[in-house]
């Protein structure tokens, strides 16, 4: 009698119908690490060999690439990490929540997940900017924004996020206990802290005295060299490489607090899996 072949319902699976995965912690950490950085690397190289190196090229496909416009790829990898932090940061709440008997442990992380989720709703819609521009006009007449030379959403916003931005610091400070989390945690604050100087500069009026984009652009001397290549201003290749150090910045800042906290998560846990099926 012939063997009886063998049907999808004969495969290996659990005996409640479920299916689980097992990853190997330092295995994802390296992958996040590698393809997070290699994405962003290749990003930066793509706005200039396809959106600024060949101004001749087809207008839709050089802002598909262009990192500083808002509806480009660069802008949707961004809001896709930014998102993938605060999923991570759910998981860590909630194993916190399980094992930890800290209440403010539990309220910090807790209270982490949801800024994170926020600030990935932020990027994909420019929260922040339009609010900030939104009561720039609204005080228009107010001497306080007469003054400031940038743009008006970091008079009213950026003292919130610095305010977040320490608090981060200290929360995370006490919770990464080990060197090489720490180090992470100070060199994606320090990444941030140059790309919001970045974006400062930016906002000035190029006959402002503090405009570096404007004093690099006239030690340069390179409008000749820039229309050549680029089809544009010395000055506009300057702001425009500047936009691009500052977007790399804050998605190099991103890879580095996500690193942080799958150590954190991955020592919290001997084993990371993944179990589909019923509870």
């Amino acid at each position: 009698m012939s063997k009886k072949e063998a049907s999808p319902s004969d495969e290996p699976r659990g005996l409640d119908g479920s299916a689980s995965f097992t990853v190997d912690p330092k295995s994802l950490i390296w992958y996040v690490a590698f393809t997070a950085v290699a994405v962003e690397v290749t990003l930066v190289l793509l706005d200039f060999l396809v959106n600024y190196a060949r101004p001749e090229g087809h207008g839709s496909i050089r802002r598909l690439f262009n990192i500083t416009r808002e509806d480009a790829l660069p802008s949707w990898v961004g809001t896709t990490q930014t998102f993938l932090i605060a999923l991570t940061l759910c998981v860590i709440w909630i194993v916190v929540r399980r094992r930890c008997t800290s209440v403010w442990s539990r309220r910090g992380w807790g209270a982490l997940t949801v800024f994170f989720f926020y600030m990935a709703v932020d990027d994909g819609a420019k929260v922040h900017e339009r609010i900030g521009s939104t009561l720039g006009d609204v005080f228009e007449d107010s001497s306080l924004v007469e003054v400031f030379p940038s743009y008006g959403w970091q008079l009213f916003v950026m003292p919130l996020f610095a305010v977040a931005g320490l608090l981060l610091l200290l929360f995370l400070w006490r919770e990464l206990t080990d060197r090489r989390g720490r180090v992470l945690l100070l060199a994606a604050l320090t990444c941030l802290t140059l790309a919001v100087g970045l974006d400062f500069i930016e906002g000035l009026d190029e006959e402002h005295s503090w405009n570096l984009h404007a004093q690099l652009d006239r030690g340069l001397g390179w409008d000749e060299t820039t229309e050549e290549w680029f089809g544009k201003s010395g000055f506009e290749a300057v702001v425009h490489f500047s936009k691009s150090v500052e977007e790399f910045l804050e998605m190099l800042a991103n890879t580095l607090l996500w690193v942080a906290f799958l150590r954190h998560l991955t020592g919290m846990c001997a084993e990371i899996r993944l179990r589909l099926g019923p509870p």
